[in-house]
């Protein structure tokens, strides 16, 4: 099988942006899984195609933006490995340059999925300029895809409100073993010298950031009854 996960930047696993991390992990993943799975980035300020090596797991393949009046590099790859890609991944998220990309696979006949990694179920995502996006490309970007992949049934409630019409299915999100807490970190007794040392501990992998509602949790946590 060959996968090929089309995203913005060259899906860094040490930034704080999230779509990068998701990408990079799949890629890995799946590589060790035996699948055929690359990573074409459009990549700003990118004049040619070339090849980044970010490490002995992923190799990103950068290409310039997609406009339409030119910069089809990638399309044109598309065209010459259309017969043997079985699925384009995209986690691009208010590019024009996604719909270029998209009608180009319904030419060639190429099935396409698109992650949508929460963004349309935001309140954001009705507002400014999206509000704007929303209607001149991109529902039509979404509704050109075979499926989006949501993370919860939530998520699919918000893409219909927000005008997709077509399939979805859910899969939850996965971690990172190596982003997870040591062993030594887990046995309770690293914890014997804290105040809290003798309270249930939760752990939240996440970024501090405003969006991500850690004022909310914590309020949440402390409303629920001592047993």
């Amino acid at each position: 099988m060959k996968v090929i996960h089309i995203v913005h930047g060259k899906a860094n696993p040490a930034s704080a942006n999230g779509i990068s991390r998701v990408v990079y992990y799949l890629n890995k993943y799946e590589k060790l899984a035996g699948i055929d799975s690359q990573i074409w980035a459009i990549v700003d300020g990118q004049s040619k195609h070339s090849s980044y090596k970010r490490d002995e797991f992923v190799t990103v393949e950068c290409f310039p933006r997609v406009k339409p009046w030119g910069g089809h590099d990638i399309i044109k790859r598309l065209e010459v490995e259309k017969e043997s890609i079985d699925i384009v991944h995209f986690h691009l998220i208010w590019f024009y340059d996604k719909n270029i990309i998209m009608d180009a696979l319904h030419r060639f006949g190429i099935r396409s999925v698109i992650t949508t990694h929460g963004t349309y179920s935001k309140p954001h995502a009705f507002t400014g300029k999206r509000k704007i996006a929303r209607w001149l490309f991109e529902l039509k970007y979404l509704n050109m895809a075979d499926e989006c992949h949501i993370l919860t049934r939530e998520e699919g409630t918000g893409l219909r409100k927000y005008g997709y019409t077509g399939k979805s299915f859910v899969a939850y999100n996965g971690y990172e073993p190596g982003d997870m807490p040591s062993a030594e970190r887990a046995n309770p007794d690293f914890f014997k010298d804290y105040p809290f040392h003798d309270k249930k501990i939760l752990t939240m992998i996440s970024v501090l950031r405003s969006d991500k509602n850690i004022d909310l949790i914590i309020r949440s946590i402390s409303m629920l009854p001592d047993n």
